[in-house]
C-alpha cells in the first residue's frame, strides 16, 4: 500500500509499505480520507522518533471497513467509520469518574504508537471504531476528531450554557472554527473571533462570527475593542485557542467577572498569568484537553445538518501530495486551515 511517514525533521516519505493484517479484536479500513493535526507537524518540524521506523501518521481519519478479523464481530464490511483514537484503560481512577481523556496508561493511533490513517489502509480495535451517519461527508467525518476537540473547549467554557451569551473565541485556525460551529450548535447570541491572519477572519465572518477582530493590535486596544462589542461588561466565556502569555492574560481581561476562560491551544512554554486580575473577578481559568464523549456528539451534531464543517479543509489533497502538503502547512500556514488528504484522488 502507498502510505506517508515523517522519515526525520522536515523529510515526510511517501512509499510503499506491507498492507496491514488485523489481529483478533481489530479490524482493517480502506481509508477515505485523512486529515493532518498540529502534532503531526510537530513532529515533522522537530523530527522526534516514533518508537518504530516508518509509523504511518494521521490520527484524523475515516474509512470503509474491508477486512473484520473475528468473524462473530458485530462490524461488518462495508460499513464507514471513523476512529477514537486514544485508547484508555477503563480501569485507572480518571477513567472511573469519566475523564478517559486523561487516562494515566493511555496509547494513541496514528503516530506514538500505533500505525495511523496517512495510508491507503489502516488496522484499527474494534473499540475505537464510531459509525458515520450517511449523511455526513467523507470530509467532515476524517475531521470528526479536531471537532471533537473544538466541541470539548466550548463546553470547558459554558456549553449549552451559552446560549443567548457571548463567547470569544481567540484564533481562528482550524480549533478556533471547529469551536465557532459549536457555539453557533449552542446557539451563542455573539461570537467574536481574533487572528492575526485576514484570511483567516474573513471564513470567521463567512460562517457565522458575529465580529471579527485583528489580533494585530496592543492588548489594551484589543480589550477596549471586546468592551464595546460587549457592551462595556466583557464576555460571558472566552476559548483560547492559542494559548501565549498575551492571549491567556488578554482572554481574563476580555472575559466579565465570574466568566470561564477555556485554554484549549497547546503552548510551547510556560506562561506567566496575571493572578491577581484572575482572583480579583473570580474568573474561571480551565485546560481543555482533547475530549471525552464528544466525537460521538460531533457525529450527532453533523447528520443533524445544523452546522457544517466542510469548507475547514484546505487544502483537500491526494496522499501522493503529502511532501508537498506538509511543506506548505509549515511554509506557508496563511495560505492553509486543515489539511485532507484523499488516498483516492487523482494527483495533480
Amino acid at each position: 500500500m502507498k502510505a506517508l511517514w515523517i522519515e526525520s525533521a522536515g523529510n515526510v516519505r511517501y512509499g510503499d509499505l506491507p498492507d496491514p493484517t488485523p489481529p483478533a479484536g481489530w479490524v482493517r479500513l480502506k481509508i477515505l480520507a485523512a486529515s493532518v493535526c498540529g502534532s503531526d507537524l510537530k513532529v515533522y518540524k522537530s523530527g522526534r522518533q516514533y518508537k518504530v521506523e516508518k509509523r504511518v501518521s494521521g490520527h484524523e481519519f475515516v474509512g470503509v471497513i474491508d477486512e473484520v478479523a473475528d468473524e462473530t464481530s458485530v462490524w461488518k464490511a462495508g460499513q464507514r467509520v471513523c476512529v477514537y483514537p486514544m485508547l484508555y484503560c477503563g480501569t485507572c481512577e480518571d477513567c472511573k469518574e469519566g475523564h478517559i481523556n486523561t487516562c494515566r496508561h493511555r496509547e494513541y493511533v496514528g503516530g506514538r504508537d500505533y500505525n495511523g490513517g496517512m495510508a491507503e489502509y489502516a488496522i484499527v480495535p474494534e473499540c475505537t471504531l464510531l459509525e458515520v451517519p450517511e449523511s455526513v461527508s467523507d470530509i467532515e467525518a476524517a475531521m470528526t476528531e479536531p471537532f471533537a476537540v473544538g466541541l470539548h473547549a466550548v463546553n470547558q467554557a459554558g456549553g449549552a450554557e451559552l446560549k443567548g451569551k457571548s463567547l470569544v473565541i481567540y484564533g481562528a485556525g482550524p480549533i478556533g472554527l471547529f469551536a465557532l460551529e459549536a457555539a453557533k450548535y449552542y446557539g451563542a447570541g455573539q461570537i467574536i473571533m481574533l487572528d492575526m491572519v485576514t484570511k483567516k477572519l474573513e471564513v470567521a465572518k463567512a460562517h457565522g462570527a458575529t465580529d471579527v477582530i485583528s489580533a494585530e493590535d496592543t492588548p489594551e486596544a484589543l480589550q477596549d475593542k471586546v468592551m464595546q462589542l460587549t457592551g462595556g461588561k466583557g464576555a460571558d466565556a472566552v476559548v483560547d485557542a492559542v494559548c501565549l502569555d498575551v492571549t491567556i492574560n488578554n482572554a481574563m481581561h476580555f472575559c466579565k467577572p465570574h466568566g470561564r476562560v477555556s485554554v484549549v491551544g497547546l503552548t510551547k512554554t510556560n506562561c506567566t498569568v496575571d493572578f491577581q486580575y484572575l482572583i480579583s473577578h473570580e474568573q474561571i481559568l480551565t485546560g481543555s484537553y482533547t475530549y471525552t464523549t464528544e466525537m460521538k456528539d460531533c457525529l450527532k451534531i453533523l447528520s443533524s445538518g445544523q452546522v457544517s464543517t466542510g469548507y475547514i479543509a484546505d487544502p483537500v489533497a491526494p496522499l501522493s501530495d503529502g511532501i508537498e502538503t506538509f511543506e506548505k502547512l509549515v511554509k506557508k500556514p496563511e495560505e492553509c486551515l486543515k489539511a485532507v488528504f484523499v488516498p483516492g484522488m487523482t494527483a495533480h
